[in-house]
């Protein structure tokens, strides 16, 4: 394997049926090496007696997105970006032809949904103070084009990683009429809103908007709202003070089924399901004890259709579900008497769509990143998988293995190995979030460096979804304490049951939380021969401000915030020990890392070179926080190189 092979993998995500059942569309990914860019489009796929096999492609790119048939089944809208600008909305005729753009605002459409008679689609895009604007012609006045980027800042949400600094624009509803092109703007404002969905009569839009009053303490907070479109009215349905993350419809339109979490947990909870009729909600989720969603890991990320769906005749709603490392489509009873459990297997399901009977869901295992399989007869049919650049047959599996914390806490562990006899190097892996989970799901940079003649291990420690809302919350505020012992439990059971596995030659990785982890390992051990943190904590307090969700970290370290009570988040900060740090540590973050900015990783740095300790700082431009999953090819490419020789300088030496 070469780290090249990483512009050859295909994937297989979104997608959206024909209300026929019979046939799909699915947006097919890849990465273009010479544009070094993400490159998408969509191909049509057909059901026959051996199931869901790709037909042709359908659109030619280059970035196509959310392929939605109409209701009518004659017509599929999607996404599509050109020449780098913002995502328009296309239309063209469901057995192919010209696709039409029916958009061309200036900020683009962020996401769409059909009318039941298909004549109509409701916009989520991005306003300036409420007034469409379309595309820039290149007539602007001098001044507008050279002062465009500054930001002027007057909230205490003002930028996202990944988004950056935020403009002036805000989210609002728009209704599009196909036919004429006529566009209404139905919402105003300072508030955000998103996922339109009409009502099954047509009569009523549903969508979630942001609540104004908490927009500055919990800005994910959205609670549900209706538009009756012929009146023009509009009332809130619920006032939660939740963050409503999804919802569907029942079939008849008496009901609502939401995925929500709770802002008073902090992250550390689970995603729930609940069911909302007349003002009444029942939850559907919350015995089970486990998330609703993919909260799975990987550097091959796949969207998919996630949205929660009702059973036809409305008593029964689907939702996948994650739990001990792998990902499952669930049953729930409206009524909130139990769910099920309907799929099985050490797989990642991560989307699923039905109509007319006919179930196409997206599914990745440990050897494969992208698959699509069909649902029938209460069991998966044999998955198609996206072709792999590489022999299958050379793909090594993980072995997992449950091992025991100190306190006897039982840890998920695994352990994936290249298929050579010998001594091998070992690396101990360790996941981002915390609130993330390691499991059956494909991870390129761990097959990369099996390939390199190392193993691997990595784990979901406290602190990981998945394993109930106890064991993920367990570490609120702790940082370092129980995580650290599940993580170090892993590596020495992996030791001690793989004798493979040299102990003389570890290794340890980890990106934004695992890169706490790994700054804190360094900082209160010597076990490790060499270290890559990466985009990492290294400094709490100084995070707290310049983090583009600091502040709401606040209740994790007690009622005081960072600057009248430093110590808890001191105590919290890697940069503590840093004259405790003897392993030769890789450095490496992304210059527009919002999450974490770059002067975590510069504090580090310089203090580790004031110290006279080995080390190295490797920037990666115009990145943000997520580069090792979304960042430019060849900038991932060039990672994985830097820390194939970081580990061959260190490990192989020994």
């Amino acid at each position: 394997m070469d780290a090249e092979d990483l512009l050859h993998i295909r994937t297989w995500g979104d997608f959206s049926l024909h209300p026929a059942g019979t046939c799909a569309f699915v947006v097919e990914s890849g990465l273009d090496g010479e544009a070094n860019h993400a490159q998408s489009w969509i191909v049509r796929w057909t059901w026959n007696t051996e199931g869901w096999t790709a037909d042709r492609r359908f659109t030619s790119g280059p970035k196509d997105s959310h392929p939605v048939v109409s209701p009518d089944g004659r017509q599929l809208a999607f996404l599509r970006s050109l020449d780098g600008g913002p995502r328009q909305l296309w239309i063209m005729a469901i057995n192919g032809g010209e696709a039409r753009q029916t958009t061309h605002l200036a900020y683009g459409v962020k996401d769409f949904a059909w009318h039941p008679k298909s004549d109509r689609v409701a916009l989520i895009a991005p306003l300036n103070h409420g007034l469409v604007e379309f595309e820039d012609k290149g007539d602007k006045k001098s001044s507008a084009r050279f002062t465009g980027d500054v930001r002027i800042i007057d909230k205490q949400y003002y930028k996202l990683d990944g988004s950056g600094f935020f403009g002036p624009e805000t989210d609002q509803l728009i209704l599009l009429d196909v036919t004429s092109g006529r566009l209404d703007v139905l919402s105003g404002g300072t508030v955000a809103y998103g996922t339109p969905q009409f009502s099954p009569d047509g009569q009523y839009l549903h969508y979630l908007r942001s609540n104004p009053e908490s927009s500055g303490h919990h800005p994910g907070e959205r609670d549900l709202w209706v538009l009756e479109l012929a009146q023009g009215t509009q009332r809130r349905l619920t006032d939660w003070h939740w963050h409503l993350e999804d919802y569907r419809l029942s079939p008849d339109g008496s009901g609502i089924v939401l995925v929500a979490t709770k802002p008073e947990d902090m992250g550390y909870g689970n995603a729930e399901l609940w069911y909302f009729s007349q003002g009444h909600r029942q939850s559907l989720s919350g015995e089970l004890d486990r998330p609703i969603g993919d909260g799975s890991a990987t550097d091959i990320p796949v969207s998919g259709p996630t949205r929660p769906l009702f059973a036809v005749d409305g008593q029964t709603v689907f939702a996948l579900v994650s739990a001990e490392g792998a990902v499952q489509l669930w049953q729930f009873a409206i009524d909130g008497s139990g769910g099920r459990v309907v799929t099985t297997g050490q797989h990642v399901l991560y989307g699923f769509d039905c109509q007319a009977d006919h179930w196409l869901l997206g599914i990745a295992d440990a050897s494969h990143p992208s698959g699509l399989v069909g649902w029938t007869d209460g069991r998966l049919t044999d998955p198609r998988w996206a072709p792999l650049p590489w022999n299958e047959e050379s793909v090594p599996k993980p072995e997992e293995l449950w091992v025991k914390s100190p306190d006897g806490t039982p840890v998920q562990s695994w352990i994936l190995k290249p298929k050579i006899s010998g001594s091998l190097p070992t690396i101990l892996e360790i996941h981002g979030g915390p609130m993330m989970m390691y499991g059956w799901r494909y991870i390129f940079e761990f097959h990369w460096l099996t390939s390199q003649g190392y193993a691997v291990v990595f784990s979901n420690p406290r602190g990981s979804v998945g394993y109930g809302k106890r064991f993920c919350s367990q570490i609120i505020g702790q940082w370092g304490d129980r995580d650290y012992a599940d993580v170090i439990a892993a590596l020495d059971g992996a030791l001690a049951h793989d004798p493979s596995l040299d102990p003389a030659r570890l290794g340890v990785a980890g990106g934004s939380y695992g890169g706490f982890m790994v700054n804190w390992i360094v900082g209160h051990s010597t076990r490790f021969v060499a270290a890559i943190t990466m985009r990492s904590v290294v400094n709490r307090f100084s995070a707290m401000g310049s983090s583009d969700l600091g502040w709401l970290r606040i209740p994790q370290y007690g009622v005081k915030p960072w600057w009248e009570d430093p110590e808890p988040y001191w105590q919290q900060s890697p940069l503590r020990y840093a004259s405790n740090i003897h392993t030769p540590l890789l450095i490496e973050h992304q210059a527009e890392d919002q999450r974490l900015p770059i002067e975590q990783s510069e504090q580090l740095y310089s203090a580790l070179k004031y110290l006279g300790r080995e080390t190295r700082l490797v920037v990666y431009p115009g990145e943000s926080h997520g580069m090792s999953r979304i960042g430019k090819p060849w900038h991932r490419i060039h990672r994985l190189r830097t820390h194939a020789a970081w580990w061959r300088r260190y490990l192989a030496a020994h």
